[in-house]
């Protein structure tokens, strides 16, 4: 399967300025003794991260990609959203 330009661009700002981001102040915020300093910029990480994966969802994914592969992605999505709230959870619920 050929994957455009467009595309690799697109995954690669949702990683690069997404993903990577969020594990850093993630990190930062599980070993700070405040963690609330780090809320804000969580989430909007969270929500440009969150903007940029439905993009590549719902633009690249959803015409190319058959019916099962299109589940297995949802799939992935969902779990990975299950692990950051289980991450978010450890953080900021005491």
């Amino acid at each position: 399967m050929k994957v455009s330009k467009k595309e690799r661009t697109v995954e690669a700002v949702a990683l690069g300025f997404g993903g990577l981001p969020m594990f850093f102040l993630m990190w930062f915020a599980m070993v700070n003794e405040n963690p609330t300093l780090f809320l804000i910029p969580i989430i909007l990480v969270l929500i440009f991260t969150v903007i940029a994966i439905c993009y590549d969802e719902f633009i690249f994914h959803k015409k190319r990609c058959g019916t099962l592969e299109n589940r297995y992605h949802k799939m992935l999505v969902f779990g990975n959203g299950i692990v950051w709230l289980s991450w978010f959870h450890f953080i900021y619920v005491k």
